[in-house]
């Protein structure tokens, strides 16, 4: 479980606090961009663009934020919390190609 000292470097994302330059296009794709775009806006140690298997740092901090279970898997859990957070159908999985969930994010 992630404790409170682990997201101490993890604000809340307004467009007035907080700016990550990037050449991010809103492509519906969960991909080295989006990933990496993520790691930076939240100051993660490392910043590699991929979501570490079989528990991610990144996917538990999204954990966190849902009040779900901290276990870094981006499972069906997650994925619906999140869908639901974004407003975006629930359907619990990251659909192929262009995601309206990966588009919110």
């Amino acid at each position: 479980m992630i404790s409170n000292s682990d997201t101490t470097n993890v604000v809340k994302v307004t467009k007035s606090t907080t700016t990550v330059s990037s050449d991010l296009a809103v492509d519906g794709k969960m991909e080295y961009k989006a990933i990496l775009f993520s790691q930076k806006l939240y100051n993660m140690e490392y910043q590699d663009g991929i979501l570490s298997k079989p528990t991610s740092s990144m996917i538990r901090i999204w954990q966190k934020h849902l009040g779900v279970k901290q276990d870094g898997k981006l499972g069906p859990i997650t994925i619906a919390f999140d869908q639901c957070t974004l407003g975006t159908p629930v359907d619990r999985k990251i659909s192929s190609g262009y995601s309206l969930f990966v588009a919110a994010m």
